[in-house]
């Protein structure tokens, strides 16, 4: 069984200014940082490689109300 480093494929599709690549344990396709930043904002949707650091990313709080303190770090 070989372990892959997902960051290390992040690294090599943005070098080849590739804008997805496919997870290979989850067989989903990933947005690179390049898709991220030819969208221009934070999308919200907690993406793996976000370059806005998650700043659209809404939480529920306790009393059902929504909030944007989920921040990435």
């Amino acid at each position: 069984m070989t372990i892959v480093d997902i960051e290390d494929i992040h690294r090599k599709a943005v070098a080849n200014s590739e804008s997805t690549y496919i997870d290979p344990d989850t067989g989903f396709m990933v947005f690179t940082e390049v898709a991220h930043l030819k969208r221009g904002k934070c999308c919200g949707n907690k993406c793996r490689h976000c370059p806005y650091g998650w700043e659209n990313v809404r939480s529920i709080k306790s009393n059902g109300e929504s909030s944007s303190s989920m921040v990435k770090k």
